[in-house]
């Protein structure tokens, strides 16, 4: 749509940690949640690698009024942080958008649950194992998951927003970690992936259904 399109020429660009890049993105996502009406708090927190790197990460956590007293929560996120050799179109930038685009969506509508979107940084920089903090105690999705528990939400599902731009139905444009997931899943770029942990199978196939019934895509699904 315009609007995705509008969001993403706004966002595409090198924005690693540390770079005023990433607070001016942190500011657009804001105002853009604000005019939907959500109320958008930031959250500040420090923490220490493991090789005693001080780390700064900033979340963005909004909600609705109407989810003040919720007992049940759906929470949506997408990180904001790219790697700094990359515009990180598909990685986030489109996740991004996708969560803009659901605060437009959830604006105005009459929800029996609480809705918690977030926005979070500390994910593309690499650990010394060469992987990204995602995998670490460290990263800015584990620090959110403690900053929700600590609030005292425990959401139904959990949904986070990832490189979700990416679209070719060129043979061969899909590829996979193990080969033998090629045995499992198309080799075109044209669905969407649902990918949840072991044991989550019920959410997995409740979101699986969710997604088939809102969109003409292939959706497929795995639990790793």
């Amino acid at each position: 749509t315009d609007r995705l399109r509008h969001h993403l020429a706004a966002i595409v660009r090198p924005r690693p940690n540390g770079n005023a890049e990433l607070e001016s993105l942190r500011n657009y996502v804001t105002d853009q949640l604000q005019q939907f009406g959500w109320i958008v708090r930031r959250h500040e927190f420090e923490t220490v690698s493991e090789i005693g790197i001080r780390l700064t990460g900033i979340q963005l956590i909004a909600t609705l009024p109407s989810s003040a007293n919720a007992e049940s929560w759906l929470c949506v996120a997408a990180h904001l942080d790219s790697r700094f050799e990359t515009p990180g179109a598909d990685d986030n930038a489109s996740g991004v958008a996708g969560l803009i685009e659901l605060a437009h969506l959830l604006g105005d509508a009459r929800l029996n649950r609480g809705v918690e979107l977030a926005s979070f940084t500390l994910e593309e920089p690499k650990t010394p194992d060469g992987l990204g903090l995602f995998r670490s105690a460290w990263g800015g999705s584990r620090k959110h998951v403690e900053s929700v528990q600590q609030r005292g939400i425990h959401p139904a599902v959990f949904i986070n927003l990832e490189m979700i731009g990416y679209f070719s139905d060129a043979p061969g444009s899909q590829d996979y970690p193990l080969p033998v997931f090629r045995l499992l899943y198309p080799t075109r770029g044209n669905y969407v992936g649902i990918v949840g942990r072991i044991g989550q199978g019920a959410t997995v196939r409740r979101v699986k259904a969710a997604m088939v019934g809102a969109t003409s895509l292939p959706v497929y699904s795995m639990s790793a």
